[in-house]
């Protein structure tokens, strides 16, 4: 009997130790899977990421390859996603650019790649206080033939450099940033507005008569500031060009930005202009803006009398291009300018000499009297010739 107690003993501690080395080699297992898991995680991960970052440079060769094009005459729009393998008819020079799609080999190129010449839109990413942004506003219709619009809608919100929050708009005129003895809407210092929130749109825009010299003064120009009022109905609902005899006398106005308050973009503004009482103009309108306070990014739509969307010429070139590389997809879509505009004028006054000042401050304070009277510091001069 005390033997086969023994024995039982042996047994079961012969057992034990088998029990605590399958456990620790289930453990082991499970370590080393998990470990295979992290590892094959991470090797994915950054796979993919050198895929995205591959199929984003092929499409930035795409627009490199456009912007070349361009550059060497190709002037027109380019609707079909394939290469151009052969000389169009008639030829348009540059379209040699865009014969190959290929970036370093078959499985690292960019599958397609779109220009157009006559965007619906025209967006600036960066509008803003100093520098004015210049450009003509020329409108086609989906026939490609020049229309007159009847109205230019303004949007506009803080750039992506500037922060998205608080935002910033009124609700009813009077501004309460302005002093008491000031109603409406004012220019606040900037301390007072705050940064990086929705800015004040300065537009200018000057018709441009087809076949017909430049305008010879200011009369013919359209001025606003497009202020971000909240989401009320604008006052005035839509001010815009009248006929020719009082655009001049119609500027100036402060046209609430009927700003929206919804998420996801709680600042953005719209502004529609109406300009059906403008002189017909299919050149177009020469148009400054500026940004107060802090940048802006800026889209311009144009419609005509029925409403229908206009396309804009000679402003801006959109160039739309999609990488690939092994499957994996990257489309990026950049705006350059038609023409240089770098040429404009981007002051509303200039002069060789120099400009009289006359200074106001409110109410009625004056620095002078009108210029060019026997009693004004702003007497105007005859410069001799030949100087």
């Amino acid at each position: 009997m005390v033997m086969n107690i023994q024995k039982r003993l042996l047994n079961q501690n012969g057992f034990a130790p088998l029990i605590i080395s399958i456990v620790i080699v289930v453990v082991l297992t499970l370590l080393v899977l998990g470990f295979v898991t992290l590892v094959n995680h991470s090797k994915n991960t950054a796979l993919t990421q050198q895929l995205n970052n591959d199929a984003y440079y092929a499409a930035e060769s795409g627009v490199n390859d456009a912007i070349q094009a361009i550059i060497n005459g190709y002037d027109t729009s380019k609707t079909s996603c394939q290469p151009i393998t052969s000389a169009p008819t008639p030829t348009v020079p540059g379209w040699q650019y865009l014969s190959n799609n290929l970036v370093n080999s078959s499985h690292d190129y960019y599958s397609c790649l779109l220009i157009s010449t006559t965007p619906s839109t025209l967006q600036y990413g960066s509008v803003g206080p100093t520098q004015p942004t210049v450009a003509i506003l020329s409108t086609v219709n989906s026939q490609g033939t020049p229309t007159d619009p009847a109205t230019i809608e303004f949007s506009w919100e803080p750039s992506l450099q500037v922060a998205q929050y608080p935002y910033k708009f009124e609700s009813t005129p009077p501004n309460p940033h302005c002093t008491s003895s000031i109603d409406g809407p004012c220019l606040p210092p900037i301390s007072v507005w705050g940064s990086g929130v929705t800015g004040i749109l300065r537009l200018a825009l000057t018709p441009l008569p087809t076949g017909g010299p430049l305008p010879g003064n200011t009369s013919t120009t359209y001025t606003a500031f497009l202020y971000p009022y909240g989401p009320v109905n604008p006052t005035p609902p839509g001010q815009g060009l009248l006929d020719n005899s009082t655009i001049g006398a119609n500027s100036g106005p402060v046209i609430g930005g009927n700003c929206n308050n919804n998420s996801p973009y709680p600042d953005k503004c719209t502004v529609i202009i109406d300009v059906t009482g403008s002189p017909v103009t299919t050149n177009g309108y020469l148009m400054s803006l500026r940004s107060l306070y802090t940048n802006s990014q800026v889209t311009i739509s144009a419609f005509d009398s029925n409403g229908k969307h206009l396309y804009f010429q000679n402003a801006q070139t959109m160039i739309d291009s999609t990488g690939d590389v092994q499957g994996v997809l990257k489309r990026i879509q950049v705006r350059i300018p038609t023409i240089n505009d770098s040429g404009y004028p981007g002051f509303d006054i200039a002069s060789s000499y120099s400009i009289c000042k006359d200074l106001v401050s409110y109410p009625t304070n004056r620095s002078t009297g009108e210029a060019g009277n026997t009693q004004s510091n702003c007497l105007l001069t005859v410069i001799p010739s030949g100087l």
